[in-house]
């Protein structure tokens, strides 16, 4: 059963709105967008990261077995309504925890704490998402430390954000989830694993593919400006 998209988009701007009465915050949400790039090399390499992540972990799932392709009922509305969810999830958790939180906590304990505090908050807030949670915890904490290293090395949170945005809207339209609005092209094989090895297969495939972001934005890093606005 999907969540109804006006109560999603409704508890988001709910989050902004009460964010944006404090006037500190305010100030730092307001920097954030300024900073915005719509030509960064930074911010598609962000997006190219997080579509490849999907990707290439869907064809080992594919390779194994485990996956199969289904038969997606998209329309133009399904897919500009996942695109819209994809996109406010992403924006609205990287402002609050790496736009906010990340740059705060930067200041008092330096950026490597600061990473890896965000990054357990962001696998935290996931739990319960899936019936495996462990499994998803795990997957979200690499998440989160990858979204805060290239946070602090890239100098912006919009990097980041176009990754976490590709990564939403492509797990959406592959795999499918409670909060997508399409049929999704892969489907489960019947192939008699129980959850916990259905979701050890997932992380261990996406695990395996995981360094391919980490070695393109380290490459990147070595050869593109730094971007300003952190």
């Amino acid at each position: 059963m999907t969540e109804p998209p006006l109560r999603l988009f409704g508890a988001y701007a709910g989050i902004w709105a009460l964010v944006l009465t404090v006037p500190a915050a305010r100030h730092v949400v307001i920097q954030q967008f300024r900073s915005f790039d719509g030509y960064s090399p930074h911010l598609w390499l962000g997006l190219l990261s997080g579509c490849s992540l999907v990707l290439v972990n869907a064809f080992l799932l594919i390779v194994l077995n485990v996956y199969g392709f289904g038969q997606p009922g998209f329309t133009v509305f399904a897919v500009m309504v996942t695109l819209g969810w994809a996109i406010t999830v992403a924006t609205t958790e990287e402002m609050m925890l790496r736009g906010l939180l990340l740059r705060r906590l930067q200041d008092f304990s330096g950026a490597n704490i600061a990473v890896v505090a965000t990054a357990l908050i962001f696998a935290v807030m996931h739990v319960g998402r899936t019936d495996f949670s462990i499994w998803s915890v795990l997957q979200y904490l690499a998440d989160g430390l990858l979204l805060g290293w290239i946070t602090v090395r890239s100098g912006s949170i919009w990097s980041a954000t176009a990754l976490h945005s590709g990564k939403n809207l492509l797990v959406a339209l592959v795999f499918g989830g409670s909060r997508a609005w399409v049929q999704p092209f892969l489907v489960t094989k019947p192939m008699n694993l129980s959850p916990t090895d259905m979701a050890t297969i997932d992380l261990a495939t996406y695990l395996a593919v995981f360094p391919l972001a980490i070695v393109l934005f380290a490459s990147a890093f070595r050869s593109l400006p730094r971007q300003s606005g952190s």
